[in-house]
Formats: structure tokens, sequence, C-alpha cells
């Protein structure tokens, strides 16, 4: 199955969401967003993505 994945990164809070082909909502979730100086971007990235393999990984052991 090929599925899409849509992060929205707000001032306040982190939208995930897991979206089949055919548009159907597979798995959503919302996290609030980790305050990171301008300066540290790199610690926004790697946040960012360990936030998105646990998302993902959420989704394997439901059988996605």
């Amino acid at each position: 199955m090929r599925v899409a994945i849509g992060i929205d990164i707000g001032g306040t809070n982190t939208k995930f969401v897991l979206v089949s082909e055919d548009g159907k909502v597979l798995r959503s979730e919302q996290i609030p967003t980790p305050s990171v100086s301008d300066d540290d971007k790199e610690k926004m990235d790697d946040l960012l993505v360990k936030n998105l393999r646990a998302f993902l990984s959420k989704g394997e052991e439901s059988g996605i």
C-alpha cells in the first residue's frame, strides 16, 4: 500500500498525518512544537525526525 505523510509545523503544535492513495486518513497525531532558538535549527531537525519516527512506528504496531 502506498501512503503519503503530511507534516504541519506550527508555532504551538506539530501535526502528522498518514493518508492512503484514496485519501483515507490512516493515522494522525498532534504534539507540542518544541521550543528551540533560531540558531539551533539542527536540534529542531533532530526533534522532528525523532517524532516522525515515533509516529510511523505506532503505525507499524497497528498494521499500517
